[in-house]
């Protein structure tokens, strides 16, 4: 359930419903256009549900640092999903 609720969370923040994110998003592809990092934030936070508090500490960088590249993340997913369709 933790998964279920955690993929919805990711597809809200692309702006996608949560029905067609499994039918047109093929994430695997998505996250090849993330850095290093933004890509384990992404899989950290949506995929095994850390917090950015988390993050932080298994990155060793700050909070701030970790909500920043994960909106980057974000903006980078929703340009590569809208530019696919």
């Amino acid at each position: 359930q933790k998964h279920i609720n955690s993929s919805v969370e990711l597809c809200d923040d692309l702006l996608i419903n949560s029905e067609s994110v499994f039918e047109c998003l093929d994430i695997c592809e998505a996250l090849k256009v993330l850095t290093l990092r933004q890509r384990l934030i992404i899989i950290y936070r949506y995929i095994y549900c850390y917090s950015d508090a988390e993050i932080s500490t298994l990155l060793s960088i700050s909070r701030q640092a970790v909500n920043r590249l994960k909106n980057r993340a974000i903006e980078t997913l929703k340009e590569f999903y809208f530019e696919e369709r």
